[in-house]
């Protein structure tokens, strides 16, 4: 195990089926990270759910040329991770694995289930990205920051094709430009040829999102859960913006915990006030 991972913390309800299943490092943990991981294990706990927190040791999980040569963009190596640690709880008897990043709060608990019949599934994302002061650009998207994983014939098909198209993708580009190479770019494009499940709850809040929420910004957000199609019980923050700069608005933490701490005081409804809008 290597310096600064954490031993599996594996906390499961008696006869449970289901497991939930995040990862992160164990330094430098921002506590609005600590806030979002929080309310997804609480989340679990209600439904009945086991629960298993990985640190370090996740990420050795493919194979070393892959992450050799996806050392400059972690969330293509995390993409394959999660799919081999889907694997893996299927070998330790669970028939259901969610996977959940840990930068995605669960800010109405209450109100999010899974569709018990789903043998896998994945997230809407509504992208927006703002143009200029007067102009925005939003863009329908699917992600992996919440998937799901049935142990049945079509999961297992699906989710060997996933990753021996991660494999493939990261063997054959002479180098890797994209972070979302095998992620968001490569499930929306397959989703655009034969539509996925979705995960319904589930969204996603770019850099412009937590802005426009934390500044009131009505138009933009009725646009936005206009686009999303119904209301939202959890959302990924993008913790990706907390440390690139170049190119990107980069969120400081106090921008990230002001909207987790908004989000779970609201239980939402600061976000789903608009969805009727």
């Amino acid at each position: 195990m290597s310096p600064g991972s954490r031993p599996t913390e594996l906390q499961m309800p008696t006869q449970s089926t289901t497991v939930v299943v995040q990862s992160f490092r164990t330094h430098d943990v921002p506590g609005w990270i600590q806030d979002c991981i929080r309310t997804v294990k609480a989340w679990a706990e209600q439904s009945g759910f086991a629960y298993k927190m990985t640190g370090d040791e996740f990420l050795e999980l493919p194979p070393a040329w892959y992450r050799e040569k996806a050392a400059q963009h972690i969330t293509v190596v995390t993409d394959l991770a999660r799919l081999l640690l889907v694997r893996q709880c299927f070998t330790e008897g669970f028939d259901r694995v969610i996977w959940i990043d840990a930068d995605m709060v669960i800010f109405s608990p209450g109100l999010l289930s899974i569709d018990p019949e789903l043998s896998f599934g994945y997230c809407r994302e509504v992208w927006v990205e703002r143009i200029d002061p007067d102009r925005v650009d939003i863009s329908p998207k699917i992600n992996n920051a919440a998937c799901l994983f049935r142990n049945n014939a079509p999961a297992r098909a699906h989710l060997n094709e996933y990753m021996n198209a991660c494999l493939s993708i990261v063997a054959n580009v002479p180098r890797i430009e994209d972070h979302t190479e095998v992620g968001t770019r490569y499930l929306t494009s397959m989703h655009s040829q034969s539509p996925l499940a979705i995960l319904t709850g589930f969204g996603l809040l770019s850099p412009a999102m937590i802005y426009a929420l934390l500044n009131s910004e009505h138009e933009l957000l009725m646009q936005f859960m206009k686009s999303q199609g119904g209301p939202i019980y959890a959302a990924n923050l993008c913790n990706f913006f907390r440390t690139v700069e170049a190119g990107f608005a980069r969120v400081p933490d106090s921008v990230y915990s002001a909207v987790v701490k908004q989000l779970i005081g609201t239980e939402g409804r600061i976000l789903n006030e608009f969805s009727a809008c």
